[in-house]
């Protein structure tokens, strides 16, 4: 899944070209991630996650991959932003609150390591806020900015490296979800693995203590409480769906 969903003309912020530049966060709300039923998220958020959505994994053949949080059932389809760009619900995941901007690896003196994406709702909106202050240096939003972004990286490279420990443990299995709805439709969603419980329990007490420590245990739990709120997706589709 690429890094840049959501971003459709991303630019690196410049502190001359953008030194007057205006943002107004949300100004559309979440319309962007409407579009979406599965969005990325780091391990630091499995936590907050687990309570409301569930968690998968999608592999790759390089023995890595990515978590994964369910917001639908059907292509497109972002069952928890409404048609006002609302998000229904109480946790955001960090990698949609961190758009429209993104970081980027070429960093020097010049230029920041950040860019944003120009066609953004609310780009240049002459009521946001400014991205430098007048004598140049960064705002208080572009300051908080940097730190979500810094933050998400780093978790991002902590949540690579749990996800290559499950592969080398061989812990994930695929997994297909098949939802009949009321209305006498069925829905199935492929493509992604979870943890298999029985292999976790198979482990011997060396690896099981290793991921206790690193706190990948702890995700492990937190993952496989969550898988049940496929239900909660399935009653929100429910509601869209036309009547029979």
């Amino acid at each position: 899944m690429s890094t840049l969903m959501f971003y459709k003309k991303p630019v690196t912020i410049d502190r001359v070209t953008h030194r007057d530049l205006r943002f107004k966060p949300l100004a559309k709300g979440y319309s962007y991630a409407a579009k979406t039923n599965s969005i990325p998220v780091v391990a630091a958020e499995f936590v907050d996650v687990c309570r409301e959505y569930p968690i998968v994994f999608v592999t790759d053949q390089h023995g890595g991959g990515v978590p994964l949080v369910l917001t639908g059932l059907r292509d497109s389809e972002n069952l928890f932003v409404n048609a006002e760009g609302h998000w229904d619900n109480t946790y955001v995941p960090a990698f949609v609150r961190r758009y429209p901007f993104v970081l980027q690896g070429d960093e020097d003196s010049e230029r920041f390591g950040v860019m944003i994406d120009e066609e953004a709702d609310g780009y240049a909106a002459q009521d946001g806020e400014r991205l430098f202050a007048e004598d140049g240096t960064e705002s208080e939003m572009l300051n908080g900015i940097l730190e979500l972004l810094n933050n998400f990286r780093t978790h991002t490279a902590q949540t690579t490296n749990m996800v290559k420990h499950f592969v080398e443990l061989d812990l994930l299995i695929p997994r297909m979800v098949s939802v009949n709805t009321q209305k006498g439709e069925t829905f199935t969603l492929d493509g992604f693995s979870v943890i298999n419980e029985e292999r976790m329990n198979a482990l011997t007490d060396a690896e099981l203590l290793a991921l206790a420590r690193n706190g990948h245990l702890a995700c492990i739990y937190a993952h496989l409480i969550s898988l049940p709120n496929i239900q909660k997706i399935a009653a929100r589709l429910e509601l869209v769906l036309p009547a029979a």
